[in-house]
């Protein structure tokens, strides 16, 4: 129940394309990393700051393995048995993939790009005690096809590690992402 939930509060977050939405009734809470904004939607919950604060070092890990194409690194952000999920084709399907054994890292141009000053990735915690929704842009495309686009994932976490990715965006110059760029 609490899963579907979630999926709904994607499903009205996704078209928004902005945090304005969510953050307009509350002031964010800015954490130690430049690049990660929490935004505190329920202040009765204070048990969310830990869970926040794992998923900042889990994601800084994870991007300094990528950025150094580290595998040790990025396989201890993951627990064994991690996934990334990406939206398929058919909607509310998804494509998942091992996230230690992936071929390329997971939000790699939002979590190592050079713009993070400019598009901080946004952590918005939920009703599940071990999930957040990360907010974050991706620029796709090369050239004048070139577009930013605001992608939302959910995380789950396993203590400190991350269990599962799923992102509501197909991977970045897939097939799929063409098709759902054309559709949108």
């Amino acid at each position: 129940m609490n899963k579907l939930l979630s999926s709904l509060i994607v499903a009205s977050i996704v078209p928004l394309g902005t945090q304005a939405a969510l953050g307009a009734e509350t002031d964010p809470a800015f954490t130690a990393g430049s690049q990660f904004r929490s935004v505190t939607m329920t202040p009765d919950r204070p048990s969310s700051a830990p869970l926040i604060a794992n998923v900042e070092r889990a994601l800084s890990r994870y991007a300094a393995g990528c950025r150094t194409h580290d595998e040790t690194i990025i396989a201890d952000v993951f627990t064994s048995f991690a996934v990334i999920e990406y939206a398929s084709s058919v909607a509310g399907h998804f494509v998942a993939t091992d996230a230690i054994a992936a071929e390329t890292c997971w939000a790699a141009s939002a979590l190592t790009g050079t713009r993070l000053q400019e598009s901080p990735i946004w952590i918005y915690p939920t009703s599940e005690a071990n999930d957040v929704l990360i907010q974050y842009t991706v620029v796709i495309g090369t050239g004048n096809a070139q577009r930013t686009v605001q992608d939302i994932a959910l995380v789950e976490m396993a203590g400190d590690r991350i269990a599962r990715i799923r992102d509501y965006l197909p991977p970045v110059d897939s097939p799929l992402q063409s098709t759902w760029l054309r559709n949108k």
